[in-house]
């Protein structure tokens, strides 16, 4: 094919929604522009006002049936890659790819449902190979985060750590990412929550595999400029039981030229001692392969070390937002002398301990008390969108402590 583009387009045409939202969690990993249409009329309208350099295209359509369409897209002369996508035999997919060449159509490929996610990757790759005569996707462009909140997808945002106690560690900047997923009905999904009605979808791998391409986008296209920050992906139980996890990881970086030590995981569950064996030796192989291991705690008592030494945890994160409705100066005093002693037990263990939603002015007085290693929250740094950090980062901001801080009043 030969083409050239900076950003492809893809159309998904489907009557079934739930297809629908697996082609485009897969795909959005590749950072397509992609607009998915429900019947053949609309697929017809949105060919050519959207110009589609990649379209699904289901055979069986309420409206209109697969070699009506085909004969249509090439009245139209539409010259994207089309890959059919069907529950029928193969021999029907064939036949109408046939077609659809005889009528000087670009028949990609067949997708034949029920699909897997490396199914539709594998097409993905080679319309890639294709159209831009090398693998590797397109570099996100200025402001593509931005732009994307005002329609529907997966967007990014980073959220900032400081660290107070280590000067050294404030030279690698840390970022925490932070996915929403903004439907077509204007709601929007963040995490843990989102994870959860993922899973009951069966979407929730397809989508932590998209949400690791978008964030190694970013972190390879950062790198190319000069700036290098860790950036922290949040794991919820499910996916780090998956034993091909190691594996996956490995070949995403690979594939980015990102080495492992530009992303750390941190774990949604609470307490550690929930961690079975089969979670537990997926986080040792990441850890091998260099990756930071971070778990989420909701509270302080220093039992929650119980296990560390069996679980290959760098970082605790101390989750202070309950806190928030029941400090009292009491409580102050005693929450302060639970979280220092955690803190000075966990470093003797080499363990750093860390302070999330540290959104309210209490909050903050109360984890510069504790000394925490780094602290994160509203009332720490603001999230921004990635190409914002870009920008921060190269007029400085990143690198001073005021960089969007919000004092104690």
């Amino acid at each position: 094919m030969g083409k050239s583009m900076s950003r492809p387009r893809l159309l998904i045409v489907d009557d079934n929604q739930d297809i629908c939202d697996f082609l485009r969690l897969v795909s959005e990993g590749f950072d397509f522009d992609i607009i998915e249409v429900t019947s053949a009329t609309a697929a017809i309208q949105t060919v050519t006002q959207f110009k589609p350099n990649l379209i699904f295209l289901d055979l069986c359509m309420p409206d209109m049936d697969g070699v009506e369409l085909i004969s249509e897209l090439a009245a139209q002369r539409c010259d994207a890659s089309i890959c059919l996508v069907s529950g029928m035999d193969q021999r029907t997919l064939s036949s109408v790819q046939s077609l659809g060449t005889d009528k000087k159509l670009d028949m990609l490929s067949t997708l034949t449902k029920p699909m897997t996610i490396e199914d539709v990757e594998a097409v993905i790759k080679q319309f890639l190979k294709d159209a831009f005569l090398s693998p590797p996707p397109a570099q996100p462009k200025q402001n593509s985060e931005s732009s994307s909140m005002a329609g529907f997808g997966l967007q990014i945002d980073y959220e900032p750590e400081f660290h107070p106690r280590d000067a050294d560690h404030n030279e690698a900047i840390c970022l925490r990412a932070r996915p929403l997923l903004r439907m077509d009905t204007g709601a929007s999904l963040e995490e843990p929550g989102l994870y959860s009605a993922l899973r009951a979808n069966q979407f929730g791998q397809a989508f932590f595999k998209s949400q690791c391409r978008k964030i190694l986008h970013h972190i390879r296209h950062w790198q190319s400029v000069g700036f290098h920050p860790t950036v922290t992906i949040g794991v919820p139980a499910f996916i780090i039981e998956n034993a091909e996890l190691p594996k996956l990881i490995e070949t995403l970086l690979s594939e980015h030229g990102v080495a492992s030590g530009a992303i750390a995981f941190e774990l949604f569950d609470a307490d550690s001692a929930a961690i079975n064996s089969k979670a537990q030796e997926v986080l040792s192989r990441l850890r091998l392969k260099g990756i930071r291991i971070r778990t989420l705690l909701n509270d302080g008592d220093e039992t929650a070390l119980s296990d560390a030494d069996k679980l290959p945890i760098d970082e605790f994160m101390v989750d202070l937002g309950s806190l928030a409705q029941r400090l009292s100066d009491k409580a102050d005093i005693e929450t302060e002398f639970l979280y220092s002693s955690l803190n000075s037990v966990a470093n003797r263990k080499g363990i750093r301990v860390c302070a999330a939603n540290v959104n309210t002015s209490s909050l903050y007085e109360l984890a510069q008390q504790c000394r925490f290693n780094a602290l994160r929250g509203s009332k720490v740094y603001v999230p921004v969108a990635a190409a914002d950090v870009l920008a921060a980062h190269e007029s400085g901001r990143l690198e001073e402590s005021g960089f969007k801080l919000l004092q104690p009043a």
